[in-house]
């Protein structure tokens, strides 16, 4: 289907998308159904979602807000059960130490994955709509 004008050019470039996809065959999926993509949960992977779900939310944060103005509280002033971390507040600091270690590890493995379930859909998806079709 060569147009007037069109001298040298390739067919792909004057053709319009649905004579593309009317002319190119039609090859079987090579990757994973959409059902295929959401595959059963490891019990780690289920641990790090939920943390995420967790850690990630303003819930945690408020509460944990809360929880830290409490311990400075406790701590400045003597309330009850004396001063048990005294300023500049070691104990809490190596709290905030040990949440951060195990926080950002699963934060990450809980991103991973999901970015691995975008991409898989995302190449199905090209795949249904005839973008990757070409090979060069």
């Amino acid at each position: 289907m060569k147009r007037a004008g069109t001298k040298g050019q390739d067919e792909r470039m004057i053709t319009s998308t649905t004579d593309q996809l009317e002319l190119a065959p039609v090859a079987p999926m090579s990757t994973p159904s959409r059902v295929e993509v959401i595959e059963p949960l490891t019990t780690g992977e289920r641990i790090a979602d939920h943390a995420a779900r967790v850690v990630g939310s303003w819930r945690f944060i408020i509460i944990q807000t809360i929880l830290v103005a409490i311990w400075i509280v406790f701590n400045v002033w003597e309330i009850g059960l004396g001063h048990f971390d005294i300023y500049p507040f070691v104990l809490l600091n190596l709290m905030f130490s040990v949440q951060a270690a195990y926080t950002g590890p699963i934060l990450l493995l809980a991103s991973n994955r999901q970015a691995t379930k975008d991409r898989a859909m995302a190449l199905r998806d090209d795949e249904e709509l005839g973008v990757i079709r070409w090979k060069f």
